[in-house]
């Protein structure tokens, strides 16, 4: 994920247009959006109770990046025209487990008999998303094949991503608080 603001990756997952489409996208990514809070009119009065159970387990520097994701995900899924409540609950949900240890991770995955790769034995850190999957069908009772795709692969990426997986994938990577380091040239 090369870039500030991931423009240049961004076509090559949606297309040449995605980026800069008639809602304004592009010009709007470094403006930070408004907070999320369960109190907050942003959030929909059936995501709210996610929203506090994600905020009362993260850590105050990840919760603003799930923030960022949650209201950039919400302007891709209009412009796309993706499932609005779909978006909110896996990008609220995709780094639940994120700060977890490696020990965590592979002890959480192990006990919910979630699969593991020699990859994710290596780097269990790839585990997040799937775990913030059984962690919303075990705490929510929401299992959706959409939300749990999307939530996967937000870090790495698949190459049959569906829509929803795209625009978390995309979101997380250019959301306005990411600050990736500058290579020099």
């Amino acid at each position: 994920r090369a870039g500030s603001n991931g423009a240049g990756f961004v076509g090559g997952v949606f297309g040449a247009g995605f980026f800069t489409g008639h809602h304004g996208l592009a010009a709007s990514m470094n403006q930070r959006p408004p907070a999320v809070t369960a109190n907050s009119p942003a959030i929909e009065s059936t995501e709210a109770p996610m929203a506090a159970y994600v905020r009362d387990r993260v850590s105050e520097r990840r919760w603003r990046h799930i923030e960022g994701v949650y209201h950039t995900a919400k302007a891709l899924a209009k412009q796309h025209h993706a499932d609005d409540g779909k978006v909110g609950v896996a990008a609220l949900f995709h780094d639940v487990a994120r700060e977890w240890s490696k020990n965590e991770l592979l002890e959480y995955a192990e006990k919910q008999h979630i699969p593991t790769r020699k990859e994710d034995r290596w780097y269990p850190i790839l585990l997040h998303g799937r775990i913030a999957g059984e962690i919303l069908k075990n705490n929510f009772r929401i299992d959706d094949s959409e939300i749990n795709e999307a939530m996967a692969y937000h870090t790495s990426g698949h190459p049959q991503m569906g829509l929803l997986a795209k625009i978390l994938y995309v979101a997380d990577a250019v959301e306005p608080g990411r600050d990736y380091p500058t290579r020099a040239a």
